[in-house]
């Protein structure tokens, strides 16, 4: 498959997990407000991270669509393909922003679950979390796989920490389905929700702290 080809596929992903996760994080955070689930607004969170990642996967080869097509019309003949696999200064500076990002968003949710776990407070409703949780479950998967094949396609480490966050997601949305299904079940475990909080803030940061180190090598 061509480059180009490659890149437009990267583009169109990025643009729906640009358009996914504006909706899913909207959700999720009005819902985790409003019903006072930590780890539903840590998930909303966690969502809008992905905007900003697929942002940067949006801009990195969008632009160079573009460039290449100038290139192409300007000399009469297709560029060629990028060299060995290797970082732009473009992808480290997204990238680091990306995970400082990530490891920002983790201290504040994560403040919140263990505020809520001192004053034994539990969450309005979980159902909200549940359905959200299983929509994101429904193909996140064929979303990272395309993502990562892209990413390997086109030698890019944008794209490859963009399909990272999309498998963090799936972590995240098993995490959510259970702890909402477990207090929806057994309410009496009133912690329950603040300790799925912690769990999604603990593997946000994770991501975070390693995304950082991946930028600055």
């Amino acid at each position: 498959v061509p480059y180009e080809a490659w890149a437009r596929r990267a583009v169109a992903l990025s643009v729906f997990t640009i358009v996914y996760n504006l909706v899913e994080g909207a959700v999720s955070i009005w819902f985790g407000m409003s019903e006072e689930s930590i780890s539903l607004l840590g998930f909303g969170l966690d969502s809008l991270v992905e905007v900003f990642s697929a942002t940067a996967v949006f801009y990195r080869f969008y632009g160079d669509i573009r460039n290449r097509s100038k290139g192409e019309a300007a000399a009469g003949a297709p560029a060629n393909p990028p060299g060995p696999r290797k970082a732009t200064t473009q992808e480290r500076r997204a990238t680091m922003i990306i995970g400082s990002l990530m490891v920002l968003l983790s201290a504040t949710a994560g403040a919140g679950a263990v505020w809520r776990l001192v004053e034994r407070e539990e969450p309005s409703d979980t159902l909200p979390g549940l359905l959200i949780a299983a929509a994101s479950l429904s193909f996140m998967f064929v979303l990272y796989r395309a993502k990562l094949l892209a990413a390997y396609a086109l030698n890019s480490s944008t794209l490859e920490k963009d399909a990272l966050c999309s498998w963090g997601c799936i972590r995240l949305s098993v995490l959510l389905f259970v702890g909402a299904l477990i207090y929806l079940i057994t309410p009496a475990l009133w912690w329950i929700d603040s300790v799925a909080g912690l769990l999604i803030v603990g593997i946000v940061l994770h991501e975070g702290v390693d995304t950082i180190i991946a930028a600055n090598h």
